[in-house]
C-alpha cells in the first residue's frame, strides 16, 4: 500500500522518497464531516515555501485512488522552520455560502437538496462547486416543509436533511466531476469482507459503556394463542417444544462471565416455535448490539494483502467477539489513519453514533444573485435521480445460485461474491424480484411477487390506473407548486364532482368554498338543520307550512321562571309571555301611516310614520311621531345636525341666552310612577315653558297611551296631558352663556391691566 500526497497537483510526499517528505501525517474522517489532514513539512521539502493559506489544495492518494481532497486553512512555523499544516476536506466548501431566507413547502428531499446545492454553486468559485448526485433518503409523505434563514449551506444540509431524515452526505468523483450524494446509511458504502475479531477487551469496554443493554439469555414469545392455561392471562407461542422443554435460549460463556441477565422479547407475527428459536438466537448474537459503539484499534490487513478488502468510511464491517456470542455488522462511522504509523490506526463502528463534527473554518458571507430554481417535473426529477443511481453502480457481483442438482434457481446481484457476507442483495427467482439491504435472507422491503403485488415505500409514475385505492391519506398537489384536483366522472367521462383549491363543486348545483360559504341551486335539504349561531343575510327566504295559526318561525326560551314565546307567520308577528296563548297578540309587520304597534314590556320597537307605546324599554325608536307613556332607553341617540337639513339659521344672542339660563330652576324630585324611590335632578317642564319665548324646549303628548287606565287626576295642569323637555335643545344656550361669560372675563382682565 502506497500513500502519496499532492500539493496543488505536485508531489509533496511519496513513500520512500528522500526529498518529498512530510512528518506526523494524520488523517481524520467521519460520516457527514469534512475531515481533516494534519502534517508537518520540513524545510528540506521542495514545496516547503509553496504552501499558501486558503489557496493551496491538498490531495491524498492511496494506491493511486483519492481518499482526501481539501484546502489548507492553517499554517504555523516552528523554530526549525518546519511548517505545521492543517487542511480541511472539500465538504467544508459548503461552509462558504449562505442560504437566503426562504420557505420551501410540498417539496421532495431531492428538490430541496437540489435547490440548496444550486444556491451554493451560484456563490462560490468553480473549484468549490458540487454537482447534484443521487438522493436515496425519503420523507414519510415525500413532501417536506422547511425554512432557511441565512444559515451556511453545510449547516442547512445537516440540520434540515441529514438529522431530520437520517441522511448522510457523500462526495463522489466521476471523470473529474465532484458529485454530492444524500443517502441512507445502508447505501453509503459497501460490505467489507475483512472482519474484525476481538478478544475480551471488547466486552470489557462494552460492559463499561453499554452494559445496561447486554443480556445473556432471552425468553422469546411469539403470536398470541386463542386459549390460555391460566384464566385471565394471555398465552403466547414459545420454544419449549423445540428446545428441550426450556422457554429460553442463552450464551453459556456470557452467563459464566456476567451471570444470568434475562429479557423477554416479543415477535407477535411468529407462529412456528422453530422460527421463533432462530430469531431468539440471532437476537443474542446480533440485535442486542445494535446500540453499541465500538472504538477499536484495528490493523488493516489489506496493507499486507491487496486481495483483502480495505476499511473505508461507511462500509459495513463484521464484528466478531467470542466467547460472548457477538456476530454483528457495524458501519464505519469514523476513521483515524496515520499514513506513516498504521499500527496506530483507529476505527469507530456504530449504528447510532451521533454526528460529531471536526473543527471547521468560519464561513464567508456572500450575496445570492441567482433566483431559486424550480424543477419542471417531479417525475422527471425522479427519473434523473434513478438514472444517477444506476450509473453510479461501480461495484457489485452477479451470481447464479444453484439448486442441489447444479441447476441455476435464481439470479443474485450482490455487493460481495459470498451470499453469507453480502448485505445489499437483488434476488430474482420464480416467486418474484426483490431488494434487501440486510442480507440474502431479507427482509425485502422492495419487491414484485408472483401473486401480482408490488411492495415499496414510495411509487412514482406518470399515469397509474387502479381498480381501487385503499390507505390512510390521499395527498394531491404541492409538487412543482401545482394545485391538487380530484374529479369524479360518470361512465361517459363527464365531470360530476370536483374538489380543488377553491372548494367542492357537485354538478354546478352544490358548492362549498374554502371560506365556508355553501351554495345550493334548486336543491333540497332534508332533516333538521342545527347550528349554534345562525345568520342569514340577503336574498329571500320562502317557508311553506300547514301548522296551526300559520306559525312559520318559532322562538322559545325560559327566563325568570316564565315561558317566553315569539313567532312569525302568515298573520304577522306574535309575542306570548305566558306560554299558554293567554297573552298572544298578532300584529302586522307593515305599519301604515297612522298605524300603531303595541309593545307590552317589550325591549325593542320598530318605527312607522306614527307609533303608539305604553310602557317600553327600547334600544332604538324610529318614528316620525312617537306617543310614549313611560320610556326607558338603553342607549343614546344621534340627532341629525347637517347644515343641508336646516334653514332660517341665525346666531343666538349670547346675553339673552345667559339671562334665560340664569332664570332656570334646577329641582330635586321623585317620579310618581317610579319604582326606585330615589331622587332625580332636572327641570320642571311647566316652569321651563313659562320662561321660554316659544315652545322649542318643551313638547306635549296630549294622548299618551300609558298601557293602563288613567283618570283626569293622573295628569297635572291638564289631566291626562304630559309635558316633556328636550334637554338637548338647552345645549346651545349653555354654550352661548359660557361664551358670554368668557367675554366678560376677558373685558375685566383688560381693565385691570
Amino acid at each position: 500500500m502506497i500513500y502519496e500526497v499532492l500539493l496543488d497537483g505536485k508531489t509533496l510526499y511519496y513513500s520512500g522518497d528522500s526529498e518529498c517528505v512530510i512528518l506526523n501525517a494524520k488523517l481524520e474522517q467521519a460520516l457527514n464531516d469534512s475531515g481533516t489532514f494534519e502534517f508537518d513539512v520540513p524545510v528540506t521539502n521542495p514545496l516547503h515555501d509553496a504552501i499558501e493559506n486558503r489557496r493551496s489544495m491538498v490531495q491524498i492518494l492511496k494506491d493511486d485512488v483519492e481518499i482526501f481532497y481539501g484546502e489548507v486553512q492553517e499554517i504555523k512555523d516552528d523554530k526549525a522552520m518546519t511548517k505545521e499544516v492543517y487542511a480541511v476536506g472539500e465538504l467544508a466548501f459548503l461552509y462558504d455560502s449562505i442560504q437566503p431566507q426562504g420557505k420551501y413547502q410540498n417539496q421532495t428531499p431531492l428538490q430541496f437538496f437540489t435547490t440548496l446545492i444550486n444556491n451554493h454553486n451560484a456563490q462560490v468559485e468553480e473549484k468549490k462547486r458540487f454537482k447534484v448526485g443521487v438522493v436515496t433518503v425519503t420523507d414519510p409523505n415525500d413532501s417536506i416543509y422547511r425554512f432557511t434563514n441565512y444559515e451556511d449551506t453545510l449547516t442547512c444540509l445537516r440540520e434540515k436533511l441529514c438529522e431530520s431524515l437520517g441522511g448522510y452526505l457523500r462526495i463522489r468523483k466521476v471523470d473529474g466531476v465532484r458529485y454530492l450524494d444524500l443517502v441512507k446509511l445502508q447505501d453509503y458504502g459497501t460490505t467489507c469482507e475483512q472482519p474484525i475479531e476481538f478478544g475480551e477487551n471488547l466486552l470489557d469496554y462494552a460492559c463499561n459503556t453499554s452494559g445496561v443493554d447486554i443480556v445473556t439469555a432471552i425468553i422469546p414469545l411469539g403470536a398470541r394463542l386463542d386459549e390460555s392455561p391460566i384464566e385471565g392471562l394471555d398465552a403466547y407461542t414459545d420454544i419449549k417444544s423445540v428446545n428441550g422443554g426450556k422457554d429460553y435460549v442463552y450464551l453459556p460463556e456470557a452467563v459464566s462471565r456476567f451471570g444470568w441477565i434475562k429479557k423477554v422479547v416479543h415477535w407477535d407475527d411468529v407462529t412456528e416455535p422453530a422460527n421463533l428459536k432462530k430469531k431468539a438466537e440471532k437476537y443474542l448474537a446480533e440485535n442486542q448490539y445494535e446500540l453499541l459503539t465500538l472504538e477499536v484499534n484495528a490493523v488493516d490487513l489489506s496493507m499486507l494483502d491487496s486481495s483483502i478488502d480495505a476499511f473505508n468510511l461507511g462500509d459495513s464491517v463484521n464484528a466478531l467477539a467470542q466467547p460472548y456470542g457477538m456476530d454483528a455488522w457495524f458501519p464505519v462511522q469514523k476513521m483515524t489513519t496515520f499514513l506513516q504509523e498504521p499500527e496506530k490506526n483507529e476505527l469507530v463502528l456504530s449504528n447510532t453514533l451521533k454526528k460529531s463534527y471536526t473543527q471547521q473554518m468560519t464561513s464567508l458571507t456572500n450575496q445570492l444573485d441567482e433566483k431559486i430554481p424550480q424543477q419542471s417535473s417531479i417525475l422527471q426529477a425522479a427519473k434523473n435521480n434513478a438514472s444517477e443511481l444506476i450509473k453510479t453502480a461501480t461495484n457489485g457481483y452477479i451470481v447464479l445460485n444453484m439448486d442441489e442438482d447444479g441447476n441455476p434457481k435464481e439470479l443474485l446481484i450482490m455487493d460481495t461474491k459470498d451470499i453469507d457476507t453480502a448485505k445489499k442483495v437483488w434476488r430474482w427467482n420464480i416467486n418474484g424480484l426483490g431488494y434487501s439491504h440486510t442480507g440474502y435472507n431479507g427482509e425485502y422491503g422492495l419487491a414484485m411477487t408472483m401473486d401480482g403485488k408490488i411492495v415499496a415505500d414510495f411509487i412514482l409514475a406518470g399515469t397509474m390506473y387502479a381498480d381501487r385505492i385503499k390507505g390512510g391519506t390521499l395527498t394531491l398537489g404541492g409538487y412543482d407548486n401545482d394545485n391538487g384536483v380530484m374529479e369524479v366522472r360518470d361512465a361517459s367521462g363527464k365531470v360530476c364532482a370536483r374538489i380543488n383549491v377553491t372548494g367542492i363543486n357537485v354538478n354546478d348545483k352544490f358548492t362549498v368554498s374554502l371560506d365556508g360559504k355553501m351554495k345550493c341551486i334548486d336543491g333540497e335539504f332534508e332533516g333538521t338543520i342545527k347550528s349554534k349561531n345562525a345568520e342569514i343575510t340577503g336574498g329571500k327566504i320562502y317557508i311553506d307550512t300547514e301548522e296551526a295559526n300559520g306559525q312559520l318561525i318559532r322562538i322559545s326560551s325560559t327566563a325568570d321562571g316564565r315561558k317566553l314565546f315569539a313567532g312569525m307567520g302568515a298573520y304577522g308577528f306574535a309575542v306570548d309571555y305566558g306560554g299558554d296563548g293567554s297573552h298572544l297578540m298578532w300584529h302586522g309587520l307593515e305599519i301604515p301611516d297612522g298605524g300603531y304597534l303595541d309593545c307590552k314590556d317589550g325591549k325593542s320597537m320598530v318605527g312607522a310614520s306614527e307609533a303608539y307605546l305604553g310602557t317600553a324599554l327600547i334600544d332604538t325608536l324610529t318614528a316620525s311621531t312617537a306617543h310614549i307613556g313611560s320610556l326607558t332607553a338603553d342607549s343614546s341617540s344621534i340627532t341629525t345636525s347637517d347644515r343641508n337639513a336646516k334653514n332660517d339659521i341665525s346666531l343666538l344672542n349670547k346675553e339673552d341666552s345667559a339671562a334665560f339660563i340664569y332664570s332656570l330652576k334646577p329641582s330635586r324630585f321623585k317620579y310618581r310612577d317610579g319604582t326606585s324611590g330615589r331622587y332625580h335632578h332636572g327641570l320642571i317642564a311647566q316652569e321651563l315653558k313659562d320662561v321660554m319665548t316659544d315652545d322649542w324646549g318643551v313638547y306635549v303628548d296630549g294622548a299618551c297611551r300609558t298601557g293602563s287606565e288613567q283618570d283626569e287626576t293622573d295628569g297635572v295642569d291638564g289631566g291626562n296631558e304630559r309635558k316633556g323637555i328636550r334637554y338637548e335643545e338647552l345645549i346651545a344656550d349653555l354654550i352661548a352663556t359660557a361664551q358670554y361669560q368668557q367675554e366678560q372675563i376677558n373685558t375685566l382682565k383688560g381693565a385691570i391691566k
